[in-house]
């Protein structure tokens, strides 16, 4: 899960899908870009594969560690206020 797809988590509105979408397809396709021309200018030519192999795999493992702490955070607050109203409830007598 990436930065544009969390963002349309977010938005309530066709005005505010619009602004997101406008916004992640003006900055993350040229930043990729951006990468892949800086990998290919300073990598040597015998190790290009590798080195565009060792960018994709960064990527993926950013974006997987991302989504984990996003995870891990969402499941602690339910935790947190799953263990708070089981603490709040009364007994019950049989």
């Amino acid at each position: 899960m990436t930065l544009g797809t969390l963002l349309l988590l977010t938005v309530g509105s066709p005005l505010g899908l619009g602004l997101v979408v406008v916004l992640t397809g003006a900055t993350i396709p040229p930043l990729l870009t951006l990468c892949s021309v800086l990998t290919a200018s300073t990598v040597h030519q015998a190790v290009l594969t590798q080195a565009f192999s060792w960018l994709g795999s960064a990527g993926a493992a950013g974006s997987a560690a991302a989504v984990m702490t996003l995870q891990s955070l969402v499941g602690l607050r339910l935790l947190r206020t799953a263990k708070g109203q089981l603490a709040r409830a009364e007994p019950t007598t049989n």
